[in-house]
């Protein structure tokens, strides 16, 4: 599947929610502490990276507003996100190949030809008119994208445990200023810093961590029939 890809242009593509204005579901005290009603404000997060560790590319956000009311009329680029939107704020076909042309530009300016692999969601079929010169897409086979992509192998949970650090921090951060008996709004926060945390967050993830998880798959490996073994075992069970 990844022949005559150099690690480097090894790519991996996968999408994950951000609940971003939710309160923890977990506490440390013994104590009974009141219910609080679960905010589910949410956007979508499309992380991308290579098997080298070496490229982070850029997290796309996907909300539900055109234009979301914190932006102050400004633009997602003027905000330095790379930011759309759709009706439920998930991943679509349209956003996905407009996602990759982004990247088959990126590529093209760097003059690298890349193998970008993403699971068989509907979502992700490449349109018969998107014509890509420096990414070539594949889908991971079937029922093995638990144990194969390499995003899902810790990468994407790297992620979640950074971005909830800067929560938590700015909970901690305005937690006097917070009325007695509404916690929750120590979560709520705009759309915007959200963003901000995310792509903070998903910068932070280190290169080491990325490369990990990718070797922890086994998806590259010089032995192909190894490899092949392995998906038919994943397809059998």
């Amino acid at each position: 599947m990844t022949a005559g890809y150099s690690r480097s242009n090894i790519l991996n593509m996968d999408e994950t929610s951000f609940f971003y204005s939710m309160t923890p579901h977990r506490s440390i005290t013994r104590n009974r502490i009141p219910r609080l009603k679960k905010n589910k404000k949410r956007i979508t997060v499309a992380l991308t990276t290579n098997a080298a560790g070496t490229d982070m590319i850029e997290p796309l956000l996907i909300g539900t507003a055109i234009r979301p009311r914190c932006f102050g009329g400004q633009t997602p680029r003027d905000l330095g996100f790379d930011y759309c939107a759709s009706k439920k704020g998930w991943m679509t076909s349209n956003i996905f190949n407009s996602y990759l042309k982004h990247v088959d530009d990126k590529m093209a300016q760097e003059e690298r030809k890349v193998l970008m692999l993403v699971d068989n969601a509907p979502s992700h079929l490449v349109h018969a008119d998107t014509h890509l010169r420096n990414v070539s897409v594949k889908m991971l086979p079937k029922n093995t994208t638990a144990h194969l992509q390499p995003q899902d192998a810790g990468i994407i949970a790297s992620f979640k445990a950074k971005v909830k650090q800067r929560q938590l921090q700015n909970a901690l951060g305005q937690i006097n200023s917070v009325l007695a008996g509404r916690q929750d709004r120590l979560y709520d926060v705009p759309l915007d810093v959200a963003m901000g945390w995310a792509k903070d967050a998903w910068m932070s993830v280190s290169n080491a961590t990325v490369r990990n998880c990718w070797d922890r798959t086994g998806i590259i490996d010089d032995d192909l029939t190894v490899f092949s073994a392995r998906v038919a075992n994943l397809e059998v069970n």
